[in-house]
C-alpha cells in the first residue's frame, strides 16, 4: 500500500483534487500536491525530485491544459504546426519527461510500476479533427513498448490503460448514446478505468509489461466500435 501519493497539475485546482482524495474514507496515504507544467523538462524533473523514491507512476495528463488555448486545430489539412506541436507536447512529451526522470530511481532500486492512461483513439480508432491527439497517443504506446524491453530486467513494468467513451461528465448526449454500442451497453466509468490501472501498479502484475488494457470492452472483444458523433453511423472495424 502506498504511504504517499503525489498529484500534480498546472494550476492550483490541484488543491481541490487533494482535498477530495483526503476526504475519501478509504484514503490512508499522505496526499501531497505539486503545481508544475510537465511539458517543461526542468519542471518535470523537479516534480520527480519532490516526490522522492517513486515506486508507482501513473501518466494521466493529455489533450488540453487549463487556461491555455492554442488556435489552429481541426482537420489535418487546415491544422497549424503550432497546434500540432502543442498537442504532442501535452500528450506525448509529458509522459516522456516524467517517465525518463522517474526511471533513474526505479532502476537503482530495481523496482517500478508505470501505467500510462492512453486511449483507443490513435492506436485503434480515430475521428476527424483528432490527428495530433491520435498521433500522440499512438506514440505513447510505442514508447511504452520500448521501455518495457529496456527496463524489464530491472524489476520495472510499464503498461497502459486505453479508455474509450467514459462518462466523466464531459461527454455530450450523442457520445453517451454512442457508448451504448459496446458489448456491455453503456459508457465506462472513471472508477472502472482506475481499477484497471490499479492492478497494473501492483506486485501481482510483475509478469505483465508492454501491454495495453482496452476499456471499452469492444476493443477486447474483437471488433472495435468506430468513434463517430452520430450513433447511427457507428460501424464495427470489420465493416470499415
Amino acid at each position: 500500500m502506498c504511504k504517499t501519493v503525489v498529484i500534480t497539475s498546472t494550476t492550483d485546482r490541484i488543491e481541490e483534487r487533494k482535498a477530495e482524495l483526503i476526504a475519501f474514507p478509504e484514503t490512508t496515504a499522505e496526499i501531497k500536491s505539486y503545481i508544475a507544467d510537465l511539458t517543461v523538462e526542468a519542471e518535470a524533473e523537479a516534480l520527480v525530485a519532490f516526490a522522492g523514491d517513486i515506486s508507482i507512476l501513473v501518466n494521466n495528463a493529455g489533450m488540453a491544459q487549463t487556461g491555455v488555448t492554442v488556435e489552429g486545430g481541426g482537420v489535418l489539412k487546415d491544422q497549424s504546426f503550432e497546434y500540432w506541436k502543442r498537442q504532442l507536447d501535452i500528450t506525448l512529451n509529458t509522459p516522456f519527461l516524467v517517465t525518463r526522470a522517474a526511471l533513474q530511481g526505479m532502476t537503482e532500486r530495481q523496482y517500478g510500476r508505470i501505467c500510462n492512461i492512453t486511449s483507443v483513439t490513435g492506436p485503434l480508432v480515430s475521428m476527424a479533427g483528432t490527428s495530433a491527439y491520435s498521433a500522440a497517443k499512438g506514440g505513447m504506446d510505442g514508447m511504452m513498448r520500448a521501455v518495457a524491453i529496456e527496463c524489464g530486467g530491472d524489476g520495472i513494468t510499464i503498461n497502459g490503460v486505453a479508455p474509450g467513451l467514459i462518462d466523466t461528465g464531459a461527454l455530450g448526449p450523442a457520445m453517451l448514446t454512442a457508448g451504448e454500442y459496446n458489448p456491455i451497453g453503456r459508457p465506462g466509468t472513471s472508477d472502472e478505468i482506475a481499477a484497471a490501472a490499479e492492478f497494473l501498479c501492483t506486485p501481482d502484475s510483475a509478469y505483465i509489461t508492454g501491454q495495453v488494457r482496452c476499456a471499452p470492452p469492444a476493443a477486447a472483444a474483437g471488433p472495435v466500435v468506430a468513434h463517430t458523433l452520430s450513433p447511427a453511423r457507428c460501424r464495427t472495424r470489420s465493416q470499415l
